[in-house]
C-alpha cells in the first residue's frame, strides 16, 4: 500500500506485525470491556447480595449464620440462649438442674453483634468472602445470685 492510501484507510505504517501485517486497536476494545464488566460483576454482586447479610461461612458460637440477615441472626442465637440451662452431677449420682428460669438469668446479645456485624461489612474482602469466619461475641449476662 502507497502512503495516500495509508491515510485514506487510517492506516499508520509503522503499526504492523510480522510480515506486513496490521494490529487492528479496535479488537482490543470489546474484550477489554468484558473483561472489565466481567471484574465488576464479581465484586458488586457479592456485595449487593451480602449487604445486609452475614458473609458465607461465618459462624457465632459454634451456629452457622451465613446469609442471614441480621435479625435472623439475633434470634437464632436468642434461641439457643434462651434454652439455658446447667446441669450439675453429684459424685454419689445426684443431679441438679438449674434452668434460666431458676436464677433469672438474662442475656443481652443484640449489641454485641450488631457491632461486628458492622465490623465485618467494614472489612469486605471478596477473596476472604468464602473463608470461615468465627465470630466472637461478648454477651452481657445477668442472673439473680441469692437464687
Amino acid at each position: 500500500m502507497s502512503l495516500e492510501e495509508n491515510r485514506l484507510y487510517d492506516i499508520e505504517p509503522d503499526k504492523t506485525y510480522g510480515k506486513g501485517k496490521r494490529i487492528n486497536p479496535k479488537l482490543f476494545i470489546i474484550p477489554g470491556i468484558l473483561i472489565v464488566a466481567a471484574i465488576l460483576v464479581a465484586i458488586l454482586v457479592p456485595r449487593i447480595y451480602y449487604s445486609g447479610r452475614w458473609y458465607a461461612n461465618t459462624y457465632i458460637a459454634d451456629t452457622n449464620v451465613s446469609g442471614m440477615t441480621l435479625n435472623q441472626s439475633k434470634i437464632a442465637l436468642h434461641k439457643i440462649y434462651n434454652n439455658y440451662k446447667l446441669e450439675v452431677k453429684g459424685k454419689t449420682d445426684g443431679r441438679l438442674t438449674v434452668r434460666r428460669d431458676d436464677i433469672d438469668y438474662i442475656i443481652n446479645i443484640d449489641e454485641t453483634i450488631k457491632e461486628e456485624f458492622e465490623r465485618q461489612h467494614a472489612n469486605f474482602s471478596l477473596l476472604g468472602l468464602f473463608e470461615k469466619k468465627d465470630v466472637s461475641i461478648n454477651p452481657i449476662v445477668s442472673y439473680d445470685k441469692d437464687k
